[in-house]
């Protein structure tokens, strides 16, 4: 009995990475597929939607520096920025000694 309960947790486990993964890689196939059509607007989007993804999968209560989390903080602004057009403005203020601090994603 404790041996099915472990196979049905791998299960559980592999099925979660299979969503994420093809996730990705249509917004990989988007991304190509845009790029070619010169819609790059959707191509730059898709890109960096992409990259979020992958960052905020990989192990999400890993520690990382400030910088790294304000620079897939900027990624997700500029997504953002598409859809409200001259409207969004952002700035990021923090002290330069502060990039190396280790933070929790």
């Amino acid at each position: 009995m404790k041996d099915l309960e472990q196979k049905n947790t791998e299960l559980q486990f592999l099925r979660s990475q299979i969503n994420p993964h093809y996730l990705y890689n249509t917004l990989e196939v988007m991304h190509i597929l845009a790029y070619k059509n010169k819609d790059y607007d959707v191509a730059t989007i898709s890109e960096l939607l992409g990259k979020n993804l992958q960052y905020g999968l990989r192990n999400p209560s890993q520690k990382v520096t400030l910088q790294t989390e304000i620079s897939h903080l900027k990624k997700h602004l500029e997504i953002l920025s598409y859809q409200y057009k001259n409207k969004l403005l952002f700035n990021i203020f923090t002290f330069f000694l502060s990039f190396h601090t280790l933070i929790v994603k």
